[in-house]
């Protein structure tokens, strides 16, 4: 799962949160983490695929300046926070996009992170 990808990316606990927002009833997601998990239910959402409002739910509960969206099925490559703080060191950006690849290398969805201003 890819919460689990998240978590053990050796971000420092207080530096991150995990946020989750439309089909938040799966016995799967209230397992226990080492890490909090805030619920924002949003079925119809998740049904509609209303993925801008799922996204602006988000954004509105995160507590952290920078904000990094994923799919229920991103899995986290190891490695990938390290490569990430080392690539934005001493870099302004307002949005951050990365491609996203299926394991057999073709491309599909990106995720975005950006510093809201």
């Amino acid at each position: 799962m890819g919460i689990h990808s998240i978590l053990s990316q050796g971000i420092p606990a207080d530096s991150f949160e995990v946020l989750i927002t439309g089909k938040t009833d799966s016995p799967l997601l209230r397992s226990k983490f080492a890490q909090p998990v805030l619920f924002l239910p949003d079925s119809e959402a998740a049904e509609k695929g209303l993925l801008g409002r799922m996204y602006n739910t988000l954004a509105a509960h995160a507590r952290f300046e920078n904000i990094c969206l994923l799919d229920d099925d991103i899995i986290l490559l190891d490695g990938w926070y390290v490569k990430l703080v080392e690539f934005l060191k001493n870099q302004s950006f307002d949005v951050v996009a990365f491609p996203i690849k299926n394991t057999d290398g073709s491309r599909f969805w990106d995720c975005a992170a950006w510093q809201p201003g």
